[in-house]
């Protein structure tokens, strides 16, 4: 087990169950994509740039994007704060995850590079 996966099984069951969710979603959408442990947390990367994070907080699993700034797509659930360039969808229970907009936003952010 790779330290990527050994942080998503170290989190309370909520936040576990939703990056074990979001891990299955991203590697069936974005095929190419290549787990790595970077920054302390599971950073996925796709033909060898960042392309995207998994985060989680007290309230909630981030899942940071990191061209999220260039997406058209969806941008009415994408997260900024004081972001310039990364954009992300936030969950705060695993129901919270809808998978239309949760593929859109991953097939879209792909399609970047």
């Amino acid at each position: 087990m790779n330290p990527a996966e050994t942080y998503i099984l170290q989190q309370d069951k909520p936040w576990q169950e939703l990056m074990l969710q979001l891990k299955m979603v991203i590697e069936r959408q974005v095929p190419g994509a290549d787990l790595k442990y970077k920054h302390g947390i599971p950073f996925y990367y796709l033909k060898t740039r960042p392309f995207c994070y998994m985060l989680a907080t007290k309230k909630y699993v981030d899942l940071g994007i990191v061209r999220g700034s260039m997406l058209t797509n969806n941008t009415d659930h994408l997260e900024k704060g004081k972001r310039t360039t990364v954009r992300s969808l936030r969950y705060k229970k695993p129901e919270d995850l809808d998978m239309e907009v949760l593929e859109t936003v991953l097939h879209e952010a792909a399609s970047l590079y």
